[in-house]
């Protein structure tokens, strides 16, 4: 299971994070809580600029012209977008699918759900929100300035609030103080973050504590 699960992360690793496209109408089904399922189109409501946006909302409708609703993260389990992109294959330029799932996720940052694409789910999970066009006066070890397009990623145990882990992408390296402070249930885990310098991604990471914790 924990090789699949590689597997796919590699998968999402080599398409790259094609969320800029629900930002506007794509070609998605939406599942409410109560079962009712949605066939149609359907894009993420970003409030706010940069890093400090969030995705608390999602409009569908079901089709072009088509009388439009909006859904608050905590009336629906989860969306999946069918998204096409390029990808060069063997020299030759070749048109992909990627079904990219959405779910409302409580994070320690906001109070209320907001939606983050799954990459993967297990005692472990992690999830990923892409920004656009972030700028910003102040730099830190945490928050770069002048980003631009970056992707957050947050990490999650079965019973706390997802935390966020890196604002680099699934490649970028982990804050190792807060990883140490989040995964204190599994103290090998922690050792390891440790014994590394904390100079490990979030798919390592989330990986390692999968196969290693209980």
């Amino acid at each position: 299971m924990i090789e699949m699960k590689k597997l796919l992360v590699f998968t999402f690793l080599i398409i790259g994070i094609t969320a800029n496209a629900q930002y506007k109408f794509t070609k998605a089904v939406l599942t409410l809580n109560d079962g009712k399922t949605l066939e149609g189109e359907a894009r993420l409501i970003r409030k706010g600029y940069g890093f400090n946006s969030t995705i608390s909302e999602v409009t569908y409708r079901a089709g072009k012209g088509a009388k439009k609703t909006k859904y608050d993260a905590k009336e629906v389990d989860h969306i999946i977008f069918t998204n096409k992109y390029m990808q060069e294959v063997d020299g030759v330029e070749m048109t992909k699918t990627s079904f990219d799932r959405y779910v409302p996720v409580d994070t320690k940052r906001y109070g209320n759900p907001i939606f983050l694409q799954e990459i993967m789910k297990d005692k472990l999970s992690l999830y990923a929100q892409p920004v656009k066009n972030y700028k910003s006066k102040i730099s830190t070890d945490i928050f770069p300035a002048n980003l631009g397009e970056f992707t957050i990623v947050y990490i999650k145990r079965e019973d706390a609030s997802a935390e966020l882990i890196t604002v680099l992408g699934l490649e970028g390296v982990i804050q190792e103080k807060i990883a140490v402070d989040y995964l204190y249930p599994c103290p090998l885990t922690q050792q390891y973050v440790m014994d590394q310098g904390g100079n490990i991604n979030a798919v390592e990471l989330t990986n390692f504590y999968n196969k290693n914790c209980n």
